[in-house]
């Protein structure tokens, strides 16, 4: 039971708008990481729980599907946050990290947990510094808690970490700086 509740909080769809709102806060505000907390939440969140739901087919044959269709919707919402509102790069590395991750899972099941905390850790250490890393032991235990419950192997895990790791390295030294 614990492992599940690992698994569901650090679901990509619970922790993207937590993480959203805790490195926006940090860059612009509270008030302004409230107001686009809801697209964030609909894109990102909202939108792909209601494709999974409802569906009588084999998940193993609809995940990519969602995960690609949601992907695309999640990063032209934050391409059209970062052109037209505010300069959200951490918005826009969430969104190619999903992205990715999309394309990636059309072909091969990669962790979208362990791609999402790495991506998620990796970044807010970037931004904000010590204090994240406090965080790095929750990670674990989601990445944990995956192959516990069979869900997904070694090599699927491993993958996702670096692929949420690397992207938000590249984005950080490449991009920003």
């Amino acid at each position: 039971k614990v492992w599940k509740f690992l698994s569901l909080i650090g679901h990509p769809l619970i922790q993207l708008p937590i993480w959203f709102f805790v490195i926006s806060s940090y860059y612009y505000g509270v008030f302004t990481a409230f107001l686009l907390l809801p697209l964030v939440v609909i894109s990102g969140s909202v939108f792909p729980y209601f494709l999974y739901r409802g569906k009588n087919s084999d998940l193993r044959e609809v995940r990519p599907k969602v995960l690609f269709i949601s992907s695309i919707l999640y990063f032209m919402v934050s391409l059209i946050i970062f052109r037209y509102i505010i300069s959200a790069i951490a918005l826009l590395t969430t969104s190619l990290v999903t992205f990715i991750d999309g394309l990636i899972s059309l072909k091969w099941k990669i962790s979208i947990h362990a791609t999402a905390i790495s991506g998620f850790i990796t970044y807010g250490y970037l931004t904000i510094g010590f204090p994240i890393l406090f965080s790095v032991p929750f990670g674990i235990l989601v990445v944990i808690s995956r192959y516990v419950l069979r869900k997904h192997t070694i090599s699927q895990l491993f993958a996702g970490t670096l692929i949420g790791f690397i992207i938000s390295l590249i984005i950080w030294y490449y991009i920003l700086k």
